[in-house]
């Protein structure tokens, strides 16, 4: 890697010897394409240099989208693994003799959906930072340990000619020059994805995907807060965890570290969800953002913050807020009564505390509960005889300061049926 102790020396030349396998093998592909240049984040970015780092990080947007290709060396699960290998004698081609004497050829297949683990993806389909190299790459050539795959901004080809599943790509390359008019829904749809990858620093969680931000900023013009972006606010805030993506069915703890305000997505560890907007169903808010900010020391606009507020006029009332088991994220349930009770998405483990209900962390004592917490919503969604009530969940700190703590799709409208209006902030 590049450090500021030998930044001369790596200028003037880096001995083969140096390179890890990984980063020989694609100097070798680049000079069999004829291609001059590689980027490579260790060696092109200054490691331990802050500075250096808060303005490379935004930039990724160019370097990938505008680079002839980027390569995946999804085979190599450290850099001492190479990508240019034989591959095991099971991904190879078997001849057969089928009952009528005739032969064929045949391979095994490397799966076709989510749900078939047959290759190990793992660590490019799951790491945090590939996730946006992938999205903002015009091409990007795989090498995984079954088959060579193509990706591109219009397609994704398996070597053998097969669709390569799900988990693999999620076509990636595609979600920001698809068909979807709505540049925030495929915003959702992109943090749905990446939400899910893991990150050994969560203090990553922004600028892990600030390439991608500032993309999206370039298209809508629109002030970025934190993950959330204030032109599409009242529907960017409609976002909860996803649970359907964990195996377990448990919620996450509270990090130790600030990473967003309460009501920011990145604020939560793990994988969330952000509904895109039905046009049949379309959202009509009943909340009123007065004011917001986000405050970001460095020098990336799309990077980390240190603070952020939100002050909203909203419909406000007292709803009631059970949970029988606190690492069941299932157990989390809106209303008393089994018949009308609706379920509730914490944003991660809660505990009772002095009477109030709040995000907890590791060290934090567990018990069940069944108490009034403050709620208010911000807006529905009416269609196909259906109508839905978007609701922030709240804790309320004293004055008019509130954090969030959850998430509600609620269907039933006397839930506020004696809501007051009320300015409140967030943070």
């Amino acid at each position: 890697m590049t450090t500021a102790d030998n930044e001369t020396q790596m200028q003037q030349g880096i001995p083969w010897v140096d390179l890890s396998k990984v980063f020989q093998n694609a100097i070798t592909v680049c000079r069999r394409l004829g291609i001059d240049y590689l980027w490579i984040d260790s060696l092109c970015i200054i490691q331990g240099d802050h500075q250096d780092w808060e303005l490379e990080a935004p930039k990724m947007c160019d370097y990938y989208e505008h680079a002839w290709f980027t390569l995946s060396a999804a085979s190599s699960s450290h850099g001492q693994i190479p990508f240019l290998t034989n591959r095991e004698d099971k991904w190879s081609p078997h001849e057969f003799i089928g009952d009528t004497g005739v032969h064929f050829l045949a391979r095994r297949h490397a799966g076709s959906s989510s749900t078939q683990f047959i290759e190990n993806f793992d660590p490019v389909a799951a790491r945090g930072w590939c996730w946006q190299e992938v999205v903002l790459s015009t091409r990007v050539l795989h090498y995984t340990q079954s088959q060579f795959v193509w990706e591109c901004r219009s397609d994704c080809i398996a070597e053998d000619g097969a669709m390569p599943r799900e988990f693999h790509s999620m076509r990636l390359t595609q979600q920001l020059s698809g068909d979807e008019p709505n540049i925030y829904n495929k915003w959702h749809d992109l943090v749905n994805t990446y939400s899910s990858r893991r990150l050994t620093y969560e203090s990553d969680r922004l600028p892990a995907l600030s390439g991608v931000a500032s993309k999206i900023a370039s298209i809508t013009h629109s002030d970025y807060l934190a993950g959330l972006w204030k032109n599409n606010l009242l529907t960017d805030l409609c976002w909860s965890a996803n649970y359907t993506d964990l195996m377990d069915q448990q919620p996450q703890f509270r990090g130790d570290e600030y990473l967003a305000p309460s009501w920011a997505w990145p604020s939560v560890r793990g994988s969330v969800i952000i509904e895109s907007e039905d046009p049949e169903q379309p959202f009509v808010a009943l909340a009123t953002v007065q004011n917001v900010h986000c405050t970001v020391p460095g020098l990336n606009p799309y990077g980390k913050v240190t603070d952020g507020y939100l002050e909203i006029l909203a419909p406000l009332t007292l709803l009631i807020v059970s949970c029988g088991d606190p690492n069941d994220c299932w157990s989390y349930t809106i209303g008393d009564h089994f018949p009308t009770m609706e379920p509730m998405a914490a944003d991660c483990v809660l505990t009772l505390d002095n009477g109030t209900v709040r995000r907890a962390g590791a060290a934090d004592t567990l018990s069940q509960f069944s108490v009034k917490v403050p709620c208010i919503l911000l807006g529905t969604s009416e269609g196909k005889g259906v109508v839905f009530f978007y609701v922030m969940v709240l804790r309320h700190l004293g004055d008019a300061t509130y954090t969030r703590i959850g998430f509600a799709n609620l269907d039933n409208a006397e839930w506020f049926g004696k809501a007051t209006q009320k300015t409140i902030r967030v943070v």
